[in-house]
């Protein structure tokens, strides 16, 4: 018996291009998160319409067949159609498969490749979209708690951005990517500061990337920090998490301070994790930062809710820095912000925050996430399905070139892992270049092919540069 996903034609391509009045798809919301710096349009090759385009699977999608058959025997009608090299065509594949496979999933992707694979409802999902998109373009996950592999889902537990939990959502939830991907993405370079703690110490206003829009004072607005600890191979980010905006339904840690590390091996970002979220007055220490046998400590001095610019005051410290990098900010600050903050933020804030947020959080967020999307997510971190598609690894050599000057190596790098299997590209060419990414759907007795362009302005990027205290 033949199935078929609960999507049309038509519905399927404005879930992703909102091509029939979707506000919220996976093109509008990649355009906001990196403020048009990553733009997705469906294809206009022939053949191809509103980005959707059907190929017949007859006797093909059967009740309780392999989930991996299926996708094989899609690619090989996409091949077919568009030659062998996918990758000369297309960017991204995203593969829907409908219900009834013997091994049901949420969704899955390759990591810094083109194809992704959604199941049933999730082909939908706004935040499944982003979170394997995001795998594409050389993101992993996001997580909170056990780093050591002790916890089964705590590489997802990270709630403020994208690469944690998905969600089995339309058009939500509006959020973005928490500080160490979006440092990894670059949209906000030109507001990023690279700080050496054991060095000099730091003080200054953080912003949300919500507010990155506005206008920022130079040298005075910071949207990431990051503290890199070349001798551990682990990264610390640090942000404000504004919820407004493009940002208005983070799921954790909302108006506080961020703080979440990264170890890199080889060069390649490993999952990221949530290691504090902080409200006013209120700490983080690192202790033998760097194996230097010093601690560091960030701190959140108060958080300025005023306006429509919010900003988080932070201070980061070690007991041999120095302060000699400090004195080009703190004339400006400190006569304007300290007596005015200081008497009505100190009471109004501890008094509100402490109560409501806390304790209302945790037991909301992970009962819901936790029934809705992981019964099926232990279906789907498998790695035997990748090899089919080795033959078409030489598609990528053609487009290093062009990504390595905007990009550090790590950040855009197309070098194929072995497959990032869970629920389970890159900035911007002002020169008109237009790099084809493609959706596949397989549809009752037939398969649909969507293709997406991405445009990648990398003039965009170029022009941002960001700040080192080192």
């Amino acid at each position: 018996q033949d199935s078929e996903t609960p999507y049309s034609l038509q519905k399927l391509s404005d879930v992703v291009f909102g091509t029939h009045g979707d506000v919220e798809n996976l093109k509008t919301r990649m355009n906001a998160c990196s403020y048009g710096q990553l733009n997705i349009a469906p294809s206009t090759m022939e053949g191809i319409q509103d980005g959707v385009f059907p190929v017949d699977l007859t006797h093909m999608v059967a009740t309780g067949a392999d989930r991996d058959i299926l996708r094989d025997a899609a690619l090989d009608k996409l091949r077919d159609t568009y030659g062998e090299d996918l990758g000369d065509v297309f960017d991204h594949v995203m593969i829907c498969i409908p219900p009834g496979v013997k091994n049901p999933f949420i969704a899955y992707a390759w990591g810094s490749d083109f194809l992704s694979v959604y199941y049933d409802t999730w082909c939908g999902s706004l935040s499944a979209q982003v979170h394997e998109i995001g795998h594409n373009i050389g993101l992993t996950h996001s997580g909170k708690g056990a780093k050591d592999g002790s916890c089964k889902y705590c590489h997802y537990a990270d709630q403020s951005g994208m690469m944690g939990f998905t969600y089995n959502e339309d058009n939500g939830p509006k959020m973005c990517f928490n500080a160490a991907k979006s440092w990894q993405l670059g949209w906000y370079d030109d507001k990023s500061v690279e700080i050496n703690p054991l060095k000099h110490e730091w003080n200054g206003k953080v912003v949300g990337i919500a507010d990155y829009g506005q206008q920022l004072e130079e040298d005075v607005h910071n949207i990431l920090l990051k503290l890199d600890a070349p001798n551990q191979d682990t990264a610390y980010f640090i942000s404000f998490n504004r919820k407004t905006g493009i940002n208005q339904e983070t799921k954790e840690g909302a108006d506080e301070v961020l703080v979440t590390s990264q170890i890199s091996k080889n060069g390649m970002p490993q999952n990221s994790y949530l290691d504090a979220s902080l409200r006013s007055g209120k700490r983080f220490t690192i202790d033998n930062f760097d194996e230097s046998g010093e601690t560091v400590t960030i701190k959140v001095n108060y958080i300025w809710k005023a306006g429509s610019l919010w900003s988080a005051d932070v201070s980061i410290t070690s007991p041999n820095a120095s302060l000699e990098k400090i004195p080009t900010m703190m004339p400006s600050q400190l006569p304007t912000t300290v007596p005015s903050l200081a008497p009505s933020m100190s009471p109004s804030q501890r008094a509100s925050l402490s109560p409501t947020r806390l304790p209302s959080s945790n037991p909301t967020d992970y009962p819901t996430v936790m029934e809705s999307s992981l019964p099926s997510l232990s279906a789907i971190p498998t790695t035997t399905s990748h090899p089919s598609f080795t033959p078409t690894l030489t598609m990528k050599p053609s487009d290093s070139p062009s990504r390595t000057p905007s990009m550090t190596p790590s950040t855009w790098s197309w070098t194929r892992t072995k497959g990032i299997s869970d629920e389970e590209s890159s900035p911007n060419n002002s020169t008109g270049k237009m790099i084809l990414a493609g959706c596949l759907s397989v549809f009752g007795a037939a398969m649909m092919l969507t293709a997406i362009f991405l445009a990648k302005d990398k003039g965009v990027l170029d022009k941002k540069s960001r700040r080192n205290t080192s």
